[in-house]
């Protein structure tokens, strides 16, 4: 049998019904690395399976550029969108940047956000569509914000917005009076991954410490600490958290270390906190961890209240 028509054949057995014959013929054909538009055709097609989709994608690198336009034909198609463009961006760049790839746009949305709900792919492809998302403006936020009630990728949600900006801030300020503790908590999360540029955030956040869900009231300590020194209007609510024996221990001290971040101009404030803190009788870790920051950043006072 010649090459033309050992690829025709493995071309065919793309369509067998057993996914070990698909996804050996898948192989076989990035290995002998000679496309034919038909088997370029039929590896394109079979992208939408995920039990032959790593293969037919690495088949389809292997024969290289000469897959491009047929590549560039497929992009309409939101079911395979996101590996199209990961390929044709591995073997084609040029072409690949007239097309508008690289940076994700408002076309790519449907394909993202099939790709964040489909249990069938790899964790880092889940990961790298949320990331996608959270760049495209109030359109990805919403589709990550509405993820957060889907408890297999909320936590993927939560961390795409490392990649986004204060923009997202209002959305997810709207979900943090959500019904669910979980999303609450989710939202509070989501705004610590945004940082300092989230600090609008601030007011809710404080809010969010008289939270009746205490998983939730640690969710919003935490942000808040990400805030370091914007975090300063949060000084008198966090030193009440901190204070309440019947907070949570994690929640007390992450308070202590939120004080602490705002420094160095909050320092009377943080020092009066910490002495507090430092009297603590119910809780042995807040009261040693209070003693400990206020000998670190004000030994004079921590003598003054006979901390040695």
């Amino acid at each position: 049998m010649g090459t033309g028509a050992a690829i025709d054949a493995l071309a065919n057995s793309l369509g067998d019904k057993n996914d070990r014959v698909r996804q050996r013929a898948a192989v076989a054909l990035g290995q002998i690395g000679r496309p034919s538009q038909t088997a370029t055709a039929k590896l394109i097609a079979v992208l939408s399976d995920h039990r032959v989709r790593l293969f037919a994608r690495d088949a389809l690198i292997q024969m290289g550029p000469s897959t491009a336009d047929l590549l560039v034909e497929s992009l309409g198609d939101d079911n395979i969108r996101f590996e199209v463009s990961a390929i044709l961006q591995a073997v084609d760049p040029a072409k690949a940047k007239q097309a508008g790839l690289g940076v994700p746009t408002a076309a790519d949305l449907p394909s993202l956000k099939m790709v964040l709900y489909d249990e069938t792919r790899q964790p880092e492809e889940r990961s790298t569509a949320a990331q996608s998302l959270a760049t495209l403006g109030s359109e990805g936020i919403a589709v990550l914000t509405v993820a957060f009630e889907q408890q297999q990728i909320a936590r993927t949600a939560v961390a795409a917005f490392a990649k986004a900006g204060p923009e997202a801030v209002p959305a997810l300020v709207g979900m943090l009076s959500h019904t669910s503790p979980a999303v609450r908590g989710k939202a509070a999360d989501a705004i610590g991954h945004i940082g300092a540029a989230a600090s609008a955030a601030t007011p809710a956040l404080i809010g969010l410490l008289k939270d009746e869900d205490r998983d939730v009231r640690y969710c919003a300590v935490r942000a808040l600490h990400e805030f370091g020194p914007k975090a300063k209007p949060a000084i008198p609510a966090l030193a009440e958290v901190m204070l309440d024996a019947r907070e949570l221990e994690a929640t007390r001290q992450w308070s202590i270390k939120t004080l602490i971040v705002t420094l160095p101009h909050t320092h009377e404030e943080v020092v009066k906190a910490l002495v507090a803190a430092s009297r603590e009788e119910v809780n042995y870790g807040t009261r040693q961890l209070a003693r400990q920051k206020l000998k670190a950043i004000d030994p004079a006072a921590a003598k003054a209240v006979g901390i040695k």
